[in-house]
């Protein structure tokens, strides 16, 4: 698909420790944990971000010849050090998954142990699909992607966040080799009435995405269930792939048993992995503590959540959601194929401390709301309209979690607004109306929803918001401009 400008040297170390157990690896990790009252255990690393700054691919052509320097002095290490070796499945159908091995450092089981318990164990005689080797205590922090090879070299960080999407970022890459285009977004199946909504939450870690993919929507249990909670590849013929086959690596901040009661079952199980979240001395946990950071985080397993169901894949995909803090835009609106690739393109939301903690809170725009894309962000949108085209049956709409208007306007869309606009969505109770002043559909009524405290055209006299959208038009255009090769389409459906 794309062409390389270097390629990595493909050496790998020889491992002494293959495949093992759980319980070896949290052993060994003994020294850097602190076991918390649920008993389970806890740590805490030096780097508690992903290190979006630092990283590079070969086919950006981004990688210097430091970087190589580096990954040489980095292979002559390898004799000098103690091995581990991890085989894990990406995906659960065997006509698809992938096989994905981690090659780290012994002293740094505790990473081993947090990202093996994700994934289901491969045969470690399988040649693998894709290898990450992972250096955590190297002087230099460097995340050195080789697309074309399926390798990563991951230097200077020992948060388990990164070596996660280090595989995560090549199996959507592969999956875009092969036709399709994996996202990142959370999937549920929503049964109303027997009859099953299939829907994708698109959204920037942190704004409400997994809230969102794990809300039982006040339906009766068993009705609203989980499939995934990041990553998800669409195919053209509809099937939708899960990858994390066994667990999630979900955010704790300020969680919970009213919020999000699933996961907090989860997470207070004697399973979980907790990474940077504040354990006092007694074990005694406090996710509202942000001490360390307000990325805490946590491994949990698909079986302790009561709402997750059977597989994580789905036959097809019903709806798509995109999870926007812009606010200009409504609570809920409904869009058109090209209105949606228009909301893929744009990304809009607000930085996390998932991404990059100094940018919390300011608005952001990622294609997609995925920082894992490798090669032009324009040939996403032109395949995801493309795709979606040949799909009539998918609906998508936008969805705003934060406020709707600004300063003395604005008005905080609460979860239980939320909750309620996407009940009636999947129930069919919305109705709609094309608003000309935002250029969308808009619900004229929501059960139980104050709907028209969440338009702004309820909140702005007419000339002041017709003058925000307009400068918020042009700013778009500037930024989906930034795409050479971007389908025409596209831009002319910006609302």
């Amino acid at each position: 698909m794309y062409k390389a400008s270097v390629e990595f040297p493909f050496k790998f170390p020889q491992a002494t420790h293959v495949n093992p157990p759980s319980e070896t690896l949290r052993e060994w990790a003994r020294h850097e944990e602190r076991t918390t009252q649920f008993g389970a255990p806890s740590y805490v690393s030096r780097i508690r971000s992903r290190s979006a700054a630092f990283t590079k691919t070969t086919i950006d052509h981004e990688i210097t010849n430091e970087d190589l320097k580096a990954i040489d002095d980095l292979i002559e290490t390898f004799d000098r050090r103690e091995w581990i070796q991890l085989d894990r499945w990406l995906g659960e159908d065997p006509r698809y998954r992938i096989h994905a091995r981690l090659y780290i450092p012994k002293e740094f089981a505790r990473i081993a142990y947090g990202w093996g318990e994700l994934l289901i164990e491969a045969p470690p005689d399988h040649e693998p699909d894709l290898v990450t080797i992972n250096v955590p205590d190297w002087p230099e922090r460097r995340i050195l992607v080789d697309p074309i090879q399926r390798l990563n070299y991951l230097m200077g960080s020992d948060y388990i966040g990164e070596t996660k999407m280090s595989f995560l970022r090549l199996w959507m890459y592969v999956w875009k080799e092969r036709g399709a285009l994996a996202f990142h977004a959370g999937s549920k199946i929503v049964r109303v009435d027997n009859h099953p909504r299939l829907m994708l939450f698109f959204g920037l870690s942190g704004t409400g995405k997994t809230t969102l993919t794990n809300q039982s929507l006040g339906l009766p249990r068993g009705r609203a269930l989980l499939l995934q909670d990041d990553i998800v590849a669409w195919l053209p013929d509809g099937l939708c792939l899960g990858s994390e086959n066994r667990g999630l690596y979900v955010k704790t901040e300020g969680l919970n048993p009213d919020n999000q009661p699933e996961i907090y079952e989860a997470v207070t199980s004697p399973r979980a992995i907790l990474e940077n979240v504040w354990v006092n001395e007694d074990g005694s946990v406090d996710f509202y503590n942000s001490t360390l950071t307000s990325n805490g985080r946590a491994v949990i397993y698909l079986e302790d959540l009561p709402n997750s169901a059977p597989t994580i894949d789905m036959s097809r995909v019903d709806q798509m959601i995109f999870i926007t803090r812009n606010p200009l835009m409504p609570a809920i609106a409904r869009l058109n194929p090209e209105q949606a690739a228009v909301a893929f393109m744009l990304g809009e939301s607000v930085e996390t401390s998932a991404g990059d903690p100094t940018r919390a809170g300011q608005a952001v725009r990622v294609v997609g709301t995925n920082p894992f894309i490798i090669g032009p962000p324009a040939d996403e949108g032109n395949r995801f309209l493309s795709m979606l085209r040949n799909a009539s049956h998918v609906e998508c709409f936008v969805v705003n979690t934060g406020y709707v208007g600004e300063g003395d306007r604005a008005r905080k869309v609460k979860l239980e607004e939320t909750v309620g606009i996407l009940r009636a969505l999947v129930e069919g109770a919305i109705t709609w109306h094309r608003d000309a002043v935002l250029g969308l559909e808009v619900p004229t009524s929501v059960p139980g929803v104050p709907i028209d405290e969440l338009i702004p055209t309820g909140r702005y006299p007419a000339d002041e918001l017709k003058g925000k959208l307009e400068q918020l038009r042009r700013d778009r255009r500037a930024w989906l401009e930034k795409f050479p090769g971007l389908d025409p389409d596209i831009i002319a459906a910006l609302y």
